[in-house]
C-alpha cells in the first residue's frame, strides 16, 4: 500500500475515533464510555489520552485516570510525567494524602518536578513534619522546593525556622523574597517584613501590595501611603488595600477620595467602599455608592458586598429596605450558608435588630448548620427585643457554645420583664 494511502487511513481513522469520543462525551455525557472506546477499539494509538486524562482528573475519575498512566508508553513521553504529577498533585488537593504518597512511589521517571508536587501536597495539607523530612530526603532541590517549605513554616507560625531556611536557600527569587515580606506580615513581623522588602533585589506588584496592605491592615496609614506614593506600578489591588485601610481607622473621607481617583475599579474595590461607609454609620451613602454600582457600572456584588449592605439596612432601621435586599440576594442565585454563613449571619442579625423574627427564623433554620454563636445571640436577642422570652430560653438552652454575650443577654432579658428570680439563678449559672 502507497504511503499516502497509509496516511490517509491512518487520518480517517483518527477523525472517525474523535468523533465517536466527541459524541459519547457530549451526547451521552459519560466519561467511563470514553474511556471504554478508547481501550476497545485502538488501543495502541495514543492521540487522544491526554485529554482523556485530563477529563478523569477535571471529573474526578481518579481511579482511571491511574489506569490510563499505568497503560501510556513511557519512553519519550513527556505527558506520562506531566500526567503522573497531575494525578498526585490532584490526590492530595482531594485529601487523599496518604494515596498521592503511594503513588508518589510506584511512579516512573521522577524528578525535580513529582518532588516539589509531592513536597507541595504535603505542605498544603498541613502536614508539616512530613515535609520537613520530604525536604531533607529530596535527592535534589530547585528554587521552587526551597520557596514552597519556607511558605509551609510561615503559614505554620514556625517564624524563627522560616528565617533560618530562608537565610539558606542556595538562590532566591521574586517569589522567596516575597513568601518571606508575606509570611512575616501575617506573623505580625512587621518591621522585619520591612527590612526584607527593602533589602530584595528585585520587586513586582505582589511585593508593593503586600507591604502596602500589611500597613492598612495593622493601621499604619503614614507608612503604607508613603509607599502607595513611592509605588510607580499600582494596580486595582494596590489602591483598594489603601482605600480599606483608611476605612478601617474610620478616616471614610480620606478613603472616598482614593475611590474617585481610581483609574479602574472592581467588585472587591467598590464592596470595601461600599463596606467602608457600613461600618463607619454612613448607612445611606454605602447603599447609594452600591446603586451606583449596579446602575452606573454594571458591577455585580458579591457576598462581601450584601453582608455590608445588610449591615446598612440594620442601621438605617428600615424594615421594608431590607426585605428587598433579601429578595434581591436569593433572586440572584445566592445561598443562605454562602460565604461559610456569614451572609446568613449578616440577614439573622438584620432581621432580629428590626424584630422580624419570622423572617430571621426562617433563615436560621435553612443556615443552621453553619450557625454560629454569634447568630444565636442575634436570634436570642431578636426574641427578648420582641417579649418572646420562652423562645429566647429555649432557643438559649440549645446553643453548643455561649459566651458572655449569651449569657448577659438572657439575664439581661429577664431583668427587663422583672424576672428578678430566674435573672438571678442564672446569674450563678454563668462561668466565669
Amino acid at each position: 500500500m502507497p504511503a499516502t494511502c497509509c496516511f490517509k487511513t491512518l487520518k480517517l481513522y483518527v477523525s472517525k475515533r474523535s468523533v465517536n469520543l466527541r459524541y459519547c462525551s457530549v451526547h451521552a455525557g459519560h466519561l467511563e464510555a470514553e474511556i471504554k472506546f478508547s481501550e476497545t477499539h485502538y488501543p495502541k494509538l495514543d492521540f487522544n489520552h491526554p485529554n482523556l486524562l485530563l477529563r478523569c482528573l477535571s471529573e474526578c475519575k481518579l481511579q482511571q485516570a491511574r489506569e490510563m498512566l499505568e497503560q501510556m508508553p513511557q519512553r519519550g513521553n513527556s505527558s506520562h510525567v506531566v500526567g503522573w504529577t497531575s494525578l498526585l498533585s490532584k490526590y492530595a488537593k482531594d485529601g487523599f494524602l496518604d494515596e498521592a504518597r503511594t503513588l508518589f512511589e510506584i511512579m516512573p521517571g521522577r524528578n525535580v518536578v513529582t518532588h516539589n508536587a509531592m513536597l507541595s501536597a504535603y505542605v498544603q495539607c498541613g502536614r508539616l513534619n512530613d515535609a520537613c523530612q520530604f525536604f531533607e530526603l529530596m535527592p535534589e532541590r530547585n528554587v521552587v522546593s526551597w520557596t514552597s517549605m519556607l511558605c509551609g513554616l510561615m503559614n505554620a507560625g514556625r517564624v524563627g525556622e522560616a528565617r533560618e531556611l530562608f537565610n539558606e536557600m542556595p538562590e532566591r527569587n521574586v517569589i522567596s523574597w516575597n513568601s518571606m515580606v508575606v509570611g512575616l506580615i501575617r506573623n505580625g513581623v512587621l518591621e522585619e517584613a520591612r527590612r526584607v522588602f527593602d533589602l530584595a533585589p528585585t520587586k513586582n506588584q505582589v511585593s508593593w501590595n503586600a507591604m502596602i496592605a500589611g500597613y492598612a491592615e495593622n493601621c499604619r496609614m503614614e507608612e503604607g501611603r508613603a509607599l502607595f506614593d513611592e509605588m510607580q506600578d499600582r494596580n486595582v489591588v494596590t489602591w483598594t488595600s489603601l482605600i480599606a485601610g483608611y476605612c478601617r481607622i474610620g478616616d471614610v473621607e480620606e478613603g472616598y477620595r482614593l475611590f474617585q481617583r481610581m483609574p479602574e475599579r472592581n467588585v472587591v474595590s467598590w464592596t470595601a467602599m461600599i463596606g467602608g461607609f457600613a461600618w463607619n454609620g454612613f448607612y445611606e451613602e454605602a447603599l447609594l455608592l452600591f446603586l451606583e454600582m449596579r446602575e452606573s457600572y454594571d458591577v455585580k456584588p458579591n457576598g462581601e458586598t450584601f453582608i455590608s449592605l445588610a449591615y446598612a439596612c440594620s442601621g438605617m432601621g428600615f424594615p421594608r429596605l431590607g426585605k428587598q435586599l433579601h429578595a434581591y440576594i436569593i433572586s440572584n442565585g445566592w445561598d443562605y450558608d454562602d460565604y461559610d454563613g456569614r451572609l446568613s449571619k449578616s440577614l439573622i442579625h438584620m432581621y432580629s435588630l428590626f424584630g422580624v423574627m419570622e423572617y430571621a427564623h426562617y433563615i436560621f433554620i435553612k443556615s443552621l448548620k453553619n450557625c454560629t454563636v454569634q447568630s444565636f445571640n442575634s436570634m436570642i436577642n431578636g426574641y427578648i427585643r420582641t417579649g418572646q422570652l420562652e423562645k429566647a430560653q429555649n432557643l438559649f438552652d440549645t446553643v453548643p457554645s455561649r459566651d458572655k454575650i449569651s449569657w448577659t443577654s438572657m439575664i439581661t432579658g429577664y431583668f427587663s420583664v422583672g424576672e428578678v428570680i430566674k435573672a438571678c439563678h442564672l446569674f450563678k449559672r454563668m462561668p466565669d
